[in-house]
């Protein structure tokens, strides 16, 4: 029975007066019977054992109805002799910390099923760099090991990726670092956490992850461990690339109906020869001279500059790196390239024509295999001339055949232009300039196939080095007096056995100073200096860039119309000023470069 208690204990018993308390017991008070006999059955084993029973966590329910949980110590009091003769009992209402702890409990089964449920990788990382057991349950299959805990994160994490050893030493330092120091170091440190790698799984397949590394922090802003997130992202990253392959598809297609049909068609076939033509000549020597690599130089050139022409925008930029290492050994005439790295460079072009025809076929080539309009009137023609065979000779109905076959296949000259120009809006932005426009005076000529695809080349070149070199900006046009859009225009002429289509622009005319700086020329004719311009690797551009400034576009012209038998040159329309002429390019074409009586006599 109760010998007394204090205030407190009276409170939670009921008992306004602590001292009404002596004489009862466990039953007179308002706990539960089980309770009771509870407090008794530990009453009687420290009464009989005389050992203290210290910090016994058990319920109560209390006078006012609530139930409590009390945190007792029971301690023996002894007599003089050592008899134990009673027992002081010392109780803590620990209620608010068992709720703390039953929802601390709560809450880590509720975070343990979500790492469970979760197809992430979770673990924090603390000051030893090990894994700390509390990991989810995907990290284990993610990393294809079990039972991680206590393991060397970057060790478990890293081992088999494509992550170096470099890479390894410099996370290992960061990590080390940052556990302990304010999370403005770990934030600086960030930067050596590899975010993403890939390795070979056991199954052989190639699996892309992704990693995020977030410091845990006290209440001091400290870093006391890293959480760190590993998700695998192989499949995200296939659906990425799926899409990355569509979107680059539907560009190609879309640059190859935007050229056009045939003219992508010639485009492939010209290019595979110009490349054909390379790869044979790296493959004659082992180090090719001077005369190879200008002709490289300028059939890589060429290819780029007509697959600007048709806006084949990824070949531009292929083209553009691949006739890099010719650039380089014009302007240093010692260093020849490497054969190797030459021919090496062929591949990527080929590779993207590859792309772009196989893009072409799967999408529009059956559509593209349909007649076009000349040839159905070629078609039509050669039908009513052999219905009519018996009304003339065989030799003029073979001559008649060949006439018409010819004419389906010559290409006039305006279309030839047209084409050509539809290069200018999309590279007069490139220059900050604006499109210019394009008249053709072609009086009905028809060129032969083969001199259209050399007449191809040569307008891609200049209407390029006009738009560049030529045409001036919206600002100065208009400081000048002129409209803001340039002119461009093409005129034919017939003269004796040859034609000459003349180029001029309305633009500042031919930089004469310049040339004559560059080629030190400073007593030599305007014409002297003018005829520079056809000079392999000759420019009057301060900078290349991936339209011009190689000097290779007039060099081309020149040889390409000279080894089917033409000329290229220039001829001045008026007086210098400012250091500038006008001029106009006048290409020179044999007679059997256009179609018998095309074109009308001068």
């Amino acid at each position: 029975m109760y010998e007394g208690c204090n205030h407190a204990f009276g409170k939670a018993a009921g008992i306004d007066d602590p001292e009404t308390i002596v004489g009862l017991t466990d039953y007179d008070l308002p706990w539960k019977k089980e309770e009771a006999d509870f407090f008794i059955e530990c009453d009687q084993r420290v009464m009989s054992s005389g050992i203290p029973e210290l910090d016994i966590e058990e319920p109560q329910k209390q006078a006012d109805g609530r139930d409590r949980y009390l945190q007792t110590s029971k301690v023996p009091l002894r007599d003089e002799s050592g008899e134990v003769v009673g027992i002081l009992g010392i109780f803590a209402d620990i209620t608010e910390r068992k709720q703390m702890e039953l929802e601390l409990r709560q809450k880590n089964r509720e975070i343990a099923a979500m790492l469970n449920s979760m197809q992430q990788g979770v673990f924090t990382v603390d000051a030893n760099l090990t894994i700390q057991p509390q990991y989810s349950a995907h990290l284990e299959h993610l990393l294809g090991s079990k039972d991680i805990a206590g393991r060397d994160c970057l060790q478990t994490v890293f081992a088999g990726s494509s992550v170096q050893p470099d890479a390894l030493q410099a996370m290992h330092a960061a990590l080390l670092f940052t556990i302990g120091s304010d999370s403005f170091f770990a934030a600086s440190n960030a930067a050596h956490l590899v975010s993403e790698f890939h390795r070979v799984n056991e199954q052989g397949e190639q699996r892309y992850f992704e990693v995020d590394w977030n410091p845990i922090v006290d209440e001091t802003d400290t870093v006391q461990q890293i959480l760190v997130t590993l998700r695998d992202v192989s499949l995200l990253k296939q659906l990425k690339e799926t899409v990355a392959a569509n979107g680059r598809e539907l560009a190609m297609l879309g640059q190859v109906l935007d050229a056009g049909i045939e003219p992508f068609e010639r485009f492939s076939s010209s290019a595979r020869a110009l490349l054909g033509e390379v790869e044979s000549l790296l493959g004659r020597a082992a180090t090719p001279g001077a005369e190879v690599l200008k002709v490289c130089f300028r059939n890589m050139h060429t290819i780029k500059g007509n697959a600007r022409l048709l806006g084949l925008g990824e070949l531009v930029g292929v083209a553009h790196r691949a006739e890099q290492p010719y650039a380089e050994a014009g302007r240093d005439g010692a260093k020849l390239p490497d054969r190797a790295e030459l021919a090496a460079n062929i591949d990527p072009i080929r590779a993207t024509i590859d792309d772009y025809e196989k893009v072409y076929q799967l999408k529009v080539g059956n559509v593209a295999r349909a007649s076009g309009v000349r040839a159905e009137q070629a078609l039509h023609e050669l039908r009513a001339l052999l219905n009519n065979a018996d009304s003339a000779t065989p030799a003029q109905t073979l001559r008649g055949v060949e006439r018409i076959l010819s004419t389906a296949e010559a290409v006039p000259l305006d279309e030839l232009v047209k084409e050509s120009a539809r290069m200018l809006p999309s590279l007069a932005s490139e220059l900050n300039k604006d499109a210019p426009s394009v008249t053709c005076e072609a009086r009905g000529l028809l060129l032969t196939p083969a001199w259209a695809e050399i007449m191809r080349g040569v307008l891609a070149h200049a209407f390029r080095n006009a738009l560049d070199h030529g045409l001036e900006s919206r600002e100065e046009r208009g400081t000048s007096g002129k409209p803001a859009s340039g002119k461009i225009n093409l005129r034919v002429e017939r003269l004796d056995k040859k034609l000459e289509i003349r180029m001029a622009d309305d633009g500042q005319g031919l930089w004469l100073s310049a040339l004559r700086e560059r080629t030190s020329a400073a007593d030599a004719t305007d014409e002297e200096v003018a005829d520079s311009v056809f000079l392999f690797g000759l420019s009057t551009a301060a900078t290349v860039s991936e339209t011009s400034g190689r000097g290779v576009g007039m060099s081309a012209i020149r040889s390409f119309v000279s080894q089917h038998g033409g000329q290229a040159r220039i001829a001045f329309t008026g007086e210098a000023s400012g250091g500038r002429r006008p001029f106009e390019l006048i290409v020179e074409l044999p007679g059997h470069a256009a179609l018998s009586g095309a074109g009308a006599a001068g």
